[in-house]
């Protein structure tokens, strides 16, 4: 079923294959038109840092779990030290979505 709601937005021309840098590129474009990024978990070294570093370059707000002193948790640390006015840290195994409800009240209510 077609709707005529939706775009498709690429930099690339059919038939490209992804490579790291078509990854990064991608991430970037998806970034743009969010009104703000959630990383879940990722180590210090993980792609998806990527979206995080470009969520600080376009100025978007960003959410993270709090970090449970595993290298796979790395990268929640270091957003959690460089926590910005409109971030959201949450606790790890979050049960009251209380927080998680908040701040996306505030990406639906920014302009």
């Amino acid at each position: 079923m077609a709707s005529d709601k939706a775009a498709f937005v690429t930099e690339f021309g059919f038939g490209v294959r992804a490579a790291a840098l078509t990854l990064k590129k991608r991430n970037k474009l998806i970034v743009a038109f969010a009104k703000g990024v959630l990383v879940g978990q990722s180590a210090a070294s993980g792609g998806a840092m990527n979206a995080y570093r470009f969520s600080r370059e376009q100025h978007k707000p960003v959410a993270t779990f709090a970090e449970d002193g595993s290298d796979d948790t790395s990268g929640n640390k270091l957003i959690a030290e460089e926590k910005k006015p409109g971030d959201e840290i949450f606790p790890s195994g979050i049960s009251d979505l209380t927080a998680y409800k908040r701040w996306l009240h505030q990406l639906s209510s920014s302009i």
